[in-house]
């Protein structure tokens, strides 16, 4: 797998392989197969501390499925996230496209896995943060990503959503917490009306001043073509 099982599940609750009981005594099972699991860390054992399946192959998306749950929780627990840099062509590798900076934002309310109706639809991200009355949705991923249909949905009823993509990632606490909260093209938006609309107008402006600018050059290549009339 890569990665050791640090945390598992214990009557719905994440738990470290530090927090619980050795062995079966854990109570644990896998938060991707719900197999039980088994607790390594038995301090009198210098290896290292991790969940195994108990007589049972290990499980592939284990390791997935707790990042996605840890990532969760450090959202919720902290409130914080440093939001993407936004590209007016939702393509975060390309430099030429960045219009917005990221910004670190401590939210009002977080709330997990919660399914809403807009407009007759019913739409359930990871996390839905709340800040001075506005939402952005929360999508994590590892393998599995927002979909064409979900993104036009979104973009559709006009909801801010960003996308971390969990790929590479460590089942640490604090690396993941650091991770949320720095600058990193595995974060991105999928959509945002606001800054759409932002960049649309400042767009207008530019052309609209430089319609000005030609406008005002005309009139003067026209008055001087006067003057040399008037001359001749």
């Amino acid at each position: 797998m890569g990665q050791n099982l640090y945390y598992g599940l214990c009557y719905g609750e994440l738990k470290h392989i530090s927090m619980v009981e050795n062995g079966l005594a854990c109570n644990c099972i896998c938060p991707c197969c719900k197999h039980p699991l088994e607790a390594v860390n038995n301090y009198t054992n210098k290896k290292v501390f991790y969940f195994r399946h108990y007589r049972g192959k290990e499980c592939e998306g284990a390791i997935e499925s707790a990042l996605h749950l840890l990532a969760k929780e450090i959202l919720l627990k902290t409130k914080s996230l440093k939001t993407p840099n936004y590209h007016f062509d939702y393509n975060q590798h390309n430099e030429n496209s960045f219009f917005r900076p990221s910004r670190a934002l401590i939210f009002d309310n977080v709330i997990l896995e919660k399914s809403v109706q807009i407009n007759g639809k019913k739409i359930m991200p990871d996390a839905i943060c709340e800040l001075n009355g506005k939402q952005i949705f929360i999508e994590f991923a590892k393998t599995h990503f927002i979909d064409v249909d979900k993104k036009a949905r979104l973009i559709e009823l006009g909801i801010a959503c960003i996308e971390i993509d969990l790929a590479g990632q460590k089942l640490d606490e604090v690396v993941l917490a650091n991770f949320l909260n720095s600058d990193t093209t595995a974060k991105y938006w999928v959509a945002n009306r606001r800054l759409d609309k932002e960049f649309e107008e400042e767009q207008n402006k530019k052309i609209n001043e430089q319609k000005i600018i030609e406008k005002q050059r005309e009139d003067k290549i026209e008055k001087m073509k006067m003057l040399n009339d008037e001359k001749a």
